[in-house]
C-alpha cells in the first residue's frame, strides 16, 4: 500500500486498524511525503495568518472531530506493533520533513523495519513532479524497488 501527503497519513491510520481487526496486512507500506507534522502547531509559520487559517481548516477536516492525540487519526500516537516494513520519503526542505523523521522514529520504537530517504529538494509531495524533477523520478524508482523487494 502507498500514499502521498495526507494519503500517507490515512494509510498509517488504516494499518493499525487492519491489524487490530485481524485482517491481512500488505507486504509493505510506502509513505511519500507524509504530512505527520500537520499535527504540530510549530509546523506552520505563526506570523502568516493565512497559513495558520489554512492549517487549522485542513487539520479540522482531517480530524473530523477526533482529538489531536487520537491514535485512530494520529499515527504519532498509535501502537504500530507488527506493521509491515515502511519506506518513508521526504524532501529535506519540506516543512513536514521533521514529522516524517518523527514518524520513522516511532515506527522503529515499535520494531517496524523502517527506511527513510530524504531528497535534496524543498517541495512537499515532490514525487508528483516526476515528469521534470530528476529527484522525483529517482524517488519513485526507489519506491518501486522497495515494493518489488518485498513482493510475494
Amino acid at each position: 500500500m502507498a500514499g502521498d501527503s495526507t494519503g500517507a497519513m490515512l494509510l498509517m491510520s488504516v494499518l493499525p486498524r487492519l491489524k487490530h481487526q485481524g485482517n491481512p496486512l500488505p507486504r509493505c507500506a510506502v509513505l511519500l511525503s507524509p504530512g505527520a507534522d500537520f499535527f504540530a502547531a510549530e509546523a506552520i509559520n505563526p506570523d502568516d495568518p493565512a497559513m495558520v487559517a489554512e492549517h487549522d481548516r485542513f487539520q479540522a477536516a482531517y480530524l473530523h472531530g477526533h482529538p489531536l492525540d487520537d491514535p485512530a487519526a494520529n499515527p504519532l500516537r498509535a501502537d504500530l506493533t507488527g506493521l509491515p516494513p515502511i519506506l518513508i520519503q521526504a524532501a529535506s526542505g519540506d516543512q513536514f520533513a521533521r514529522g516524517a523523521r518523527e514518524l520513522a522514529e516511532r515506527a522503529r520504537r515499535y520494531d517496524v523495519p523502517t527506511t527513510v530517504e530524504l531528497y535534496p529538494v524543498s517541495s512537499h509531495d515532490f514525487q508528483s513532479f516526476w515528469s521534470f524533477l530528476p529527484e522525483a523520478t529517482d524517488a519513485l524508482r526507489q519506491a518501486g524497488q522497495f515494493i518489488r523487494d518485498r513482493g510475494r
